[in-house]
């Protein structure tokens, strides 16, 4: 070396001793004379457990450097020990330390690989001896610099080591951020997979030893485990790659083999490394690297290239590692460019994968917005299914009501019929099959509004024991003629709970009818019923059994199917349409039960449905046998049934008010005297029904008809009728818009109205009582039913209004002062009070007018004469006349017990002109002279108008 060299490869000048025990001592090897001399500028030698030695011998012809030459190892990455002795011309030996099992402080000089700072005398012979082991490959090559030449190139090597230290961590927390937002697997395993390979980069730059100096168990683990991680992740990011077809099932279970192993090799290195356990894995990743190629391969050249875009930046790293391999095992020679190609090739990986990146982003955002309009589309149709769902719904019930009333026309006068001639058999055919029409449409209807989700359980309080043993009673005649054993158990005799009659009665009816109907005559149903309010939670099992011909084993499954039926053939002996079990099983779901069926060909068959189990108390319904008795006179239902809310503390549903069913009203034919006050309106476009109506109620009643709403309003406005009975759908003005404008109308606010429909659910119900509908009946209706409850109607009302009316006359003074707050008026009453009060309004700005007139107090309050006079007929029994009188007599009364004036003076203020007149009208209503009034009221007399 002179003033000039700044680097030396002393390959070629090198001899090198194998010590096979890996025993020797430096002394030892100085003896030896066995030396081979090296031909090649590297060295190269597989897993071993030898220790090679190095001699050769320096000459510094440099005359300014000194102290300034550095010995090294180049791409020597995988040195467990590395030691250097000097041996100066005087005798003096200087030992250096290094390797990857040697802490960082005793190593000479930072480096990627094992590199030593010297001293060389001038013109001095000095012999250096290298010794290395290692459990891993052994490759690199010997080399001399000038120290300043190898800070300066090492500034670059030091600059690239730590950008790709910086583009690791940065590119790392980039794929794992955009792995958690974008839910690709394949690209989440490739972020994995990078990871990985990285951190096993990262052996190759030295940057363990500082981080890790420390810790030596966990530096030799990062030095050779980490190593192992790469394949593990590559075999388990190529497994997931796979599809299940038959190319890839083998390849799929050396998979499986070579990740089982990898994860033990990784677990090995941090408690054992010897070179045995190194070549094993060095074969081991070998085979890892050729099954990732030729994954590669047959996903190129198979349909899944959807995922390329992946695959290439990944075999673009696996080449560089697949070579080192091959060099590590000395299949192929050692070539310093091979540890290059790594670091280039994770280069290129990141930066091809930064532009893939992109296209996954754009993929991923499509993805997303396809996904978005998917959706979009999926919520149209459903909306679009929803809305024909509705539209159904709403067909089912207008063709449900136009066949009601037709079959009110058939079913009503059919009844009639039946009375006049009891004993025409053909009636009763004819009654039973219009009847069975009837339940078909009701099916029809109840599977429409199910299939639209607006079916919703509609609880209501009651004696749940007595109501099934009246259900399965109606079936007692059927046994009796077919022969048939009918036997009906419960638990209880008696079970108050909120249960929704309707859906319960459906269930029933429709499993008892199957049950009767695939019986033969002289066999047995039993229908038993177990309350079971043992623990929690409470529960109503409701069992029907029969000894019929039983379903197969494979009909089973579908007998809840609409209209499947076990044997349809058109020649069966039994006849059906193939929707009671389906409704059953879904009203039951709809009730938030359960339905079993358990059946024997030629045994018989048993359903079970399970309800969940409401239970109250019976006290909780004694509110609703008060309403009840509105339906007795002389009883105040309003005041009774405040004070028990009051008392109980109990709040009333809606639900809960409804109309009760016919058998809880009194039937009697009594109605009130024919007179031609007595008006009833019926409005409904089917002249038919206004004609049945008509019938029914005109020799009680001068009946008035109207088409639709609109001319039924104008009517109602005009006419005043006592009641009206209304249909629900109708063109221009429906049920409900009449039943509003009626109620919210002066004039005609106080009238009743009966709606009659077929649309009687709870929440049109409730919809129409909050418009002001009175009661609300059925088609088809029964001609008994309905004069009752318009009977009803009238007389509650009328006794509503005597109660009303009575105190509402009464002279301020004679009035008792009550010793408790009364109950809130109704709303109905309210109204009425409103207008009598603006009646009363006008009078007394005309007290003195003695020429005050009907007419003009019809005016004041915008009414006809007609109308004011049945108006106040309705709700007081009086004309307008007496009206006026009465409050002239009610003032002139006040005035008299002031005592201010003389009874001549007090009657032209009040507006008699007629003194006699004004004395007689006076002692009628007060039984006493308006004279002899004053001096009884100054004398402290009780006195109340007669």
């Amino acid at each position: 070396m002179n003033d000039t060299t700044r680097f030396l490869s002393v390959g070629p000048r090198i001899n090198i001793l194998e010590d096979k025990t890996g025993q020797l001592t430096f002394e030892q090897v100085r003896q030896r004379r066995d030396f081979k001399p090296e031909k090649s500028e590297s060295f190269q030698y597989g897993f071993s457990s030898s220790a090679y030695w190095f001699r050769f011998e320096l000459i510094n012809r440099s005359q300014e450097n000194t102290r300034h030459w550095l010995l090294g190892l180049l791409d020597a990455t995988t040195l467990d020990y590395v030691d250097l002795y000097l041996v100066y011309p005087q005798g003096h030996v200087r030992h250096v330390t290094g390797g990857l099992k040697r802490p960082y402080v005793d190593q000479g000089f930072f480096a990627m690989t094992p590199f030593f700072r010297v001293e060389l005398p001038t013109n001095a012979r000095v012999t250096v001896f290298f010794r290395i082991k290692s459990s891993l490959a052994l490759y690199g090559k010997v080399t001399v610099w000038d120290e300043y030449y190898n800070l300066s190139k090492g500034r670059v090597a030091i600059f690239a080591i730590w950008m790709f230290l910086g583009l690791f961590i940065l590119r790392s927390l980039n794929n794992f951020v955009l792995a958690r937002f974008i839910p690709d697997p394949q690209f989440r395993f490739y972020a994995v997979c990078t990871f990985l390979l990285y951190l096993s980069t990262l052996s190759r730059t030295g940057i363990y030893p500082i981080l890790f100096s420390g810790y030596p168990r966990l530096l030799d683990w990062m030095n050779y485990g980490m190593g192992r991680l790469l394949p593990l992740g590559l075999a388990v990011w190529m497994y997931n790659l796979l599809d299940n077809r038959p190319v890839f099932r083998v390849l799929k279970w050396l998979l499986l083999g070579v990740m089982a192993v990898e994860g033990a090799g990784v677990l090995i290195a941090i408690f054992v490394q010897t070179d045995a356990i190194g070549r094993f894995f060095a074969y081991l990743m070998t085979l890892m690297y050729g099954l990732f190629f030729l994954n590669v391969f047959l996903i190129w050249f198979t349909p899944q290239r959807t995922r390329y875009h992946f695959v290439l930046p990944i075999v673009f790293c696996a080449i560089p590692f697949f070579l080192f391999q091959l060099q590590s095992l000395s299949i192929i020679s050692y070539r310093p460019v091979i540890s290059q190609l790594a670091l280039l090739a994770l280069a290129v990986e990141m930066v091809s994968m930064s532009l893939v990146l992109g296209r996954i982003v754009q993929t991923y955002i499509k993805d997303r917005i396809t996904t978005a309009n998917a959706l979009m589309l999926e919520k149209v149709e459903v909306d679009k299914l929803q809305e024909l769902n509705g539209v159904k719904t709403q067909f089912f019930a207008n063709i449900s009501h136009e066949f009601r009333t037709p079959l009110t026309l058939i079913l009503g006068p059919l009844a009639d019929l039946k009375e006049r001639f009891p004993n025409e058999s053909m009636l009763n055919v004819m009654e039973r099959n219009g009847n069975r029409l009837l339940s078909l449409i009701n099916q029809l209807l109840d599977l429409s509004k199910l299939e639209a989700g607006k079916l919703k359980a509609e609880p209501e309080p009651g004696d749940m024991a007595s109501f099934l043993r009246t259900l399965a009673s109606a079936f007692n005649s059927l046994a009796d003629s077919r022969v048939i054993l009918f036997s009906f158990q419960q638990s209880r005799l008696s079970y108050w709970a909120n249960f929704d009659r309707d859906k319960i009665e459906k269930i029933v009816t429709n499993l008892l009818a199957n049950a009767f109907k695939f019986t033969p005559d002289g066999s047995e149903v039993a229908m038993t019923v177990s309350y079971q309010t043992e623990g929690m939670p409470h529960a109503l099992v409701i069992s029907v059994r029969d000894t019929g011909i039983g379903i197969a084993v494979a009909n089973l499954p579908r007998i809840f199917d609409r209209f499947y039926q076990v044997d349809g053939k058109a020649n069966r002996n039994y006849e059906g349409t193939g929707i009671g079990l389906a409704m059953v099983d879904e009203l039951v779901r709809v009730l938030n039960g359960t339905i079993a069926v358990a059946s024997t060909e030629g045994v018989g068959t048993t359903f079970t449905v399970t309800l969940p189990l409401v239970g109250i108390d019976p006290p909780q319904l004694a509110v609703l046998s008060l309403v009840q008795q509105a339906t007795q006179p002389d009883v105040p239902v309003m005041q009774l049934v405040a004070k028990h809310v009051s008392e109980q503390g109990m709040v009333l549903s809606a639900s809960q008010l409804r109309p009760f069913p016919v058998d809880s009203l009194p039937v009697t034919e009594l109605l009130p005297q024919s007179a031609p006050e007595n008006l009833l309106l019926v409005i409904d476009d089917n002249a038919d029904i206004r004609a049945y109506v008509r019938s029914i109620f005109e020799a009680d009643y001068q009946v008035i008809e109207a088409i639709d709403g609109q001319d039924g309003l104008e009517r109602a406005t005009v006419m005043l009728p006592n009641i009206v009975i209304c249909d629900l759908m109708m063109p221009r003005l429906d049920g409900f818009g009449f039943c509003r404008a009626l109620k919210t109308g002066e004039a005609t606010s106080h009238i009743p109205v009966v709606m009659l429909t077929a649309k009687a659910t709870v929440e049109d119900r409730i919809e129409g009582f909050e418009l002001g509908a009175d009661d609300y009946l059925t088609k088809p209706f029964n001609r008994v039913e309905i004069r009752a409850r318009v009977r009803n109607l009238i007389q509650q009302r009328q006794r509503l209004y005597q109660h009303f009316i009575a105190k509402a006359l009464l002279p301020a003074a004679t009035q008792p002062v009550p010793e408790l707050a009364e109950p809130a008026k109704p709303a109905l009453l309210a109204a009425e009070q409103k207008f009598l009060d603006r009646l009363t309004a006008v009078v007394m700005q005309h007290l003195d007018d003695a020429d005050f007139t009907v007419e003009a107090l019809a005016e004041g309050v915008n009414m006809s004469r007609t109308q004011l006079h049945r108006k106040l007929k309705a709700l007081t029994d009086t004309t307008a006349t007496l009206f006026i009188r009465d409050i002239r007599l009610t003032r002139a009364a006040e005035l008299l017990r002031t005592g201010a004036d003389n009874v001549s003076q007090v009657a032209h203020a009040v507006g008699f002109d007629s003194l006699s007149y004004f004395a007689k009208v006076f002692q009628e209503r007060y039984g006493v002279l308006p004279s002899h009034y004053g001096r009884a009221s100054s004398a402290g007399s009780k006195l109340s108008p007669q």
